[in-house]
Formats: C-alpha cells, structure tokens, sequence
C-alpha cells in the first residue's frame, strides 16, 4: 500500500536532514507538508472547548473526523492568525517560508513568526493525531523544524552530541537535541526541542548543568524551545494548561540556569516566571530571531 502523501514528504525531508540541515531544499519540503496538512485539516471538524480556570482568557478547539477521534487542543486565535494572509493579499505562512530561504527569519515581527510557526505546528500535529497513515512522530516533526530554523537563522548546522569528558583513554558524550556553535570566544546555544515539557523535563536542567560542568558555566546556553502545555479531557470536553513553575524554580536554583523558554502558545503561569526569582526568562519563540545576537554579548 502506498505511503500517506504527508508521510512520504515527512521521509524526504528527513532524509535531507540527515545530510545537511541547511539546506533550503528542507524549506520547501516543510512547505509541501504543510500544504498538503492544511488540505487535510480544513475536511476536518472543528469543535469548541470549554476553558478550565489555568486556560482562562483562551479559546481551545479540537479537531475531529468520521471516525469521531479528537486531536489535541488547538489555540484557535493562535492558529487563526498564523493562517492569515498580509495587506497584500499573500499568506504569511508563504511569506515566512520565503524568508526562511532567504535567511530573513526577522523580516516578519515576532508575534507573526510564533502564530506562524504555531499553525505550521498544529497542522502536522492534528494529522499525526487524526488522519491514516500520518505517521504519530509530531515530536520529531518539531524537533527537525527548530533544527532547521535555528540552523538557517543562525547559518550553522547543529550538532546532537558534545564529548563531555574523556578518562582512561575514553571519551564520555553526551546526547542532546541540538548544540550550536557560533565560533572561537562566543557560548553555543544548547537547544532541546519538546513539543510540552511535563514529562521528564528536568533532563533539561540536568543536560546543562553536565555541559556546565565539563566546560565551564556560560559556554553554553540553554534555549529550550516548546509549543505548550495544554491538556485535553474528552469526558466534559475540556481544556487546561498544565503547569509546575515551582519545580522549575527548583531546578534553576540548585540544577543550573537555563537561558531562555521559547514557546509557540506561552503558558501564562510560565510567564510569571519572569518576574520571579530566579528569573526565568519565557518568551514567544519568535523573540528568539530578533534577539539571537543580544543573547551572546
């Protein structure tokens, strides 16, 4: 039986990835997906949820099909800005993948980017949930899109591993999503990449905090980049948003110190963390193209 379209694009551009993850020929293939998602999505279903008091002040919708499957909750303002088109008529999830080419991430504002970006996101995380033979890999769709965009904004192709330490004649690496390395005398940003953080997301502190051991604090970055943290209930057909910010001001004061929080939909308790201490800095992950250069000084 022949492969779902979608899976087929997803296997080509995998497949480029692996050999270089600059190459804008990903672009386009991240485009076709999307394209052939957005198709896949717009016969789907929508249903409105019911927002619980940590969802309060957004709107969540799920999709579904004939088979009366739910996906996961989906912001719909969120989403529905990242599918509008400009003043000139054209649409700016076409507008970002021309940028990305082009190495312009930073043309488009940084709320654009994060609703763009989020649609992008949520396109192919519904098909894993909901269509035939869509392949159910939505964390390694996210993972190889940040990889790609960080790569092409930054114009370095990452790493997955860094050699830790090396006794008796052998070397220690550690495995991690994705290291940068911006040159001689500069940090190299440490980029895990989770489409939520609830589970085992501790393995990010403890990450860097082993580079930060091994290196030297400060040589390396943390820039963990998340789509959100929303949580489905089908029994009353409900949302909420499923936060431990106090865990995570745990791990930053005896763990190590993570730089930034990028996410697609920002959790408002995460939020909050910016103006606690330890400060974590949580931001749209669109920040991140305009302020990648202040993050080095």
């Amino acid at each position: 039986m022949p492969a779902h379209p979608i899976a087929s694009k997803y296997n080509e551009m995998k497949n480029l990835f692996g050999i270089n993850p600059l190459s804008a020929e990903i672009t386009e293939k991240f485009k076709e997906i999307n394209d052939l998602c957005q198709i896949e999505i717009n016969g789907l279903t929508q249903i409105p949820l019911t927002s619980r008091s940590t969802a309060t002040g957004k709107n969540y919708v799920v999709f579904s099909n004939t088979a009366n499957k739910y996906s996961r909750p989906v912001n719909i303002d969120l989403y529905n800005a990242g599918c509008a088109t400009n003043i000139s008529g054209i649409k700016i999830i076409d507008e970002f993948w021309s940028n990305v080419q082009s190495h312009t991430i930073s043309t488009q504002d940084a709320h654009t980017i994060t609703a763009v970006l989020y649609a992008i996101c949520m396109n192919y995380c519904c098909c894993a949930d909901l269509i035939h033979g869509v392949k159910n890999n939505s964390g390694d769709y996210f993972e190889k899109l940040v990889g790609h965009l960080y790569s092409m904004h930054l114009n370095v192709a990452p790493t997955n591993q860094m050699n830790a330490v090396e006794l008796d004649g052998e070397s220690i690496s550690l495995p991690t999503d994705f290291i940068f390395d911006l040159g001689a005398g500069k940090p190299k940003f440490h980029v895990p990449a989770k489409t939520s953080t609830r589970e085992r997301v501790v393995e990010v502190w403890a990450q860097q905090r082993v580079l930060d051991g091994a290196f030297g604090v400060g040589r390396f970055l943390c820039l963990l980049t998340c789509i959100g943290e929303t949580n489905f209930y089908s029994n009353d057909m409900s949302v909420a948003i499923t936060c431990v910010p106090n865990q995570w001001i745990n791990y930053q004061l005896f763990i190590s110190q993570i730089k930034r929080a990028y996410y697609l939909d920002v959790p408002e308790k995460y939020n909050e963390l910016n103006y606690r201490f330890p400060k974590i800095y949580v931001k749209e992950f669109g920040e991140f193209f305009h302020e990648s250069a202040n993050l080095i000084e």
